[in-house]
């Protein structure tokens, strides 16, 4: 947790934490949604059977291709497609803050 907290901080993530354990093994204790998506795409990215293409960030670090591809279909559900995740590659990516943006406003749609 603290090399997530320490990653998340330097991109600028403010960390909601709930901190708990289920018979001895830590679970996500980010209740946070924005949270949540910050965790889920470290976590992601230093998986093992994280894909080896990379997909760039603006701001530092990249992610693997299959978690900018999980993004991406929010963003193109929200914006359309008229830019490609490629294109979005050539550009320099996404920002942090941008994915936070399109995770709340493609929950609210999903809610409504």
């Amino acid at each position: 947790m603290e090399q997530f907290e320490a990653w998340a901080d330097e991109k600028g993530f403010c960390l909601d934490q709930i901190f708990m354990s289920t018979n001895g093994v830590p679970d996500n204790p980010y209740e946070n949604e924005d949270t949540k998506l910050a965790y889920e795409i470290w976590c992601a990215s230093r998986s093992p059977s994280c894909s080896t293409r990379r997909f760039p960030m603006q701001h530092g670090l990249d992610i693997d291709w299959t978690t900018a591809e999980k993004i991406y279909a929010m963003y193109s559900a929200l914006y359309g497609t008229s830019q490609s995740l490629e294109r979005l590659a050539q550009r320099g990516g996404f920002d942090w803050k941008e994915v936070e943006i399109i995770q709340a406003e493609y929950n609210k749609r999903v809610r409504r």
